[in-house]
Formats: structure tokens, C-alpha cells, sequence
């Protein structure tokens, strides 16, 4: 189905682009994640009014999680991450498993993720990778981009969610990426 039709389904606007927020699927990473996400949401609004939000809210997370997001007016479904991504034009992920997913969807994503300053400092030397999502791991290359850590600013999440939203050589050149990796 197009993702017009899908929107439709869920009750969302067909006519006007959905950006889908994954912030994570237990509560610390949502906590660190989603604030930042709905700043994003914010300045996104300011440029494109006719954006439609909806988080895509793992169905064991306390609901309360999430109040933030919907007095934002964002939408909140929950057990329908599929057809969340399905529906959206770009999606905004946490770094996880969710990112394969979205790839498996042709999803244009920006991909981000936030730890406590303490954590990261001290998991940082651990890590060997030049790229954390996972879409890129399976890539060898990177295909969508990452902001980790201090890279992830509303601001930044803003800009670069603004490069895949319309039809142009930026989202051309993912969804092929994303096509790789999914055969992949």
C-alpha cells in the first residue's frame, strides 16, 4: 500500500507528510531521546506546518513516557511501529534493531541516540565501530545519517530530516541505500 493509504488507516491525514519518532523500546531511552526529538518536532513545524507527527510507542512502555509528546501534539500509537513507518515519508529512530526495520520499510531515517554523559565517557573506549546504526553496519558504508551524543540537536535532527522529507537526489539516493541493505 502507499503510504497515503496507510496514514489513512491509522487515522492520520493522507494528504499531509507523516514523520515518524522511534525513541527507543525501554523508558531511560526515551528519556534521553525524546526530548530532544520534540525540539526537533518543534522547529520542524516552524518551517513546515504541514507536517504530521506520530511516535511509534513500544506497547510495554509506561504510558506517561509518552504525555509529552502528545500535549506536543504529537500522535501516540502503540503496537504499530510497521505501519507507523509505513505511513511515514522520514522517520527519526533511535539507534537499535528499530533501525533494520525501518530499512526494511524504505524508510528514509535519521538516526540518533543519547546516554547519560557518565555512560558514554565510560562505554566510549569499549566501542570499535566507525557507525552505530545498524542499517549502516549492514551497508559497510554509511546510508543514513547518525547523531550520537552531543551531535544530537533538535537543530541537527531538524536539518537533516528536512534533506529526505521531499523528493529530490538526498532521498533518491537513500531509499536506493536502503534497498542494498534490505536485499542485503
Amino acid at each position: 500500500a502507499d503510504r497515503s493509504a496507510v496514514a489513512a488507516r491509522l487515522g492520520l491525514a493522507p494528504d499531509r507528510p507523516v514523520i515518524a519518532l522511534l525513541p527507543g523500546s525501554r523508558n531511560k531511552e526515551v528519556a534521553f531521546n525524546l526530548p530532544p526529538m520534540l525540539g526537533a518536532v518543534a522547529l520542524l513545524r516552524e518551517r513546515r506546518p504541514d507536517l504530521q507527527f506520530v511516535l511509534a510507542a513500544a506497547p510495554h512502555l509506561r504510558a506517561r513516557a509518552f504525555e509529552d509528546a502528545a500535549a506536543a501534539g504529537v500522535t501516540v500509537l502503540e503496537g504499530v511501529t510497521r505501519d507507523v513507518l509505513s505511513a511515514a515519508r522520514v522517520a527519526i529512530v533511535a539507534s537499535g534493531t528499530a533501525t533494520v526495520e525501518t530499512g526494511l520499510t524504505l524508510t528514509p531515517m535519521v538516526v540518533v541516540y543519547r546516554l547519560s554523559a557518565l555512560t558514554y565517557a565510560l562505554g566510549k573506549p569499549l566501542v570499535s565501530v566507525a557507525n552505530y546504526a545498524m542499517v549502516n553496519l549492514i551497508a559497510g558504508r554509511v546510508v543514513v545519517p547518525e547523531l550520537i551524543q552531543s551531535d544530537f540537536t533538535p537543530e541537527r535532527v531538524s536539518e537533516e530530516t528536512l534533506k529526505f522529507l521531499d523528493d529530490g537526489p538526498a532521498r533518491t539516493q537513500m531509499l536506493q541505500d536502503l534497498e542494498e541493505v534490505r536485499s542485503k
